[in-house]
């Protein structure tokens, strides 16, 4: 858990720092980012009340199944 904790704390500051030099230097589309905000919003509401409302085993074989079918479909 340790290794997982610090890559995620890795890639969090280094996307920060990144989104920072990109609004220093004009580089944010702001018509793309406020037509994806309130999608993204709602996505992230509905995912966490259908992550909420499905058993822990349920979920974790869908998202087992899920990562499966994506890393086979990224191999070919």
């Amino acid at each position: 858990h340790f290794a997982i904790g610090i890559c995620i704390l890795v890639t969090v500051f280094n996307r920060f720092f990144r989104s920072c030099l990109d609004y220093k230097n004009n580089n944010i589309d702001w018509y793309i980012f406020k037509s994806m905000t309130i999608y993204v919003c709602i996505g992230n509401i509905c995912g966490a009340m259908l992550a909420a409302s499905i058993q822990r085993g349920v979920l974790e074989r869908v998202f087992g199944v899920f990562l499966f079918v994506i890393s086979f479909y990224m191999f070919f």
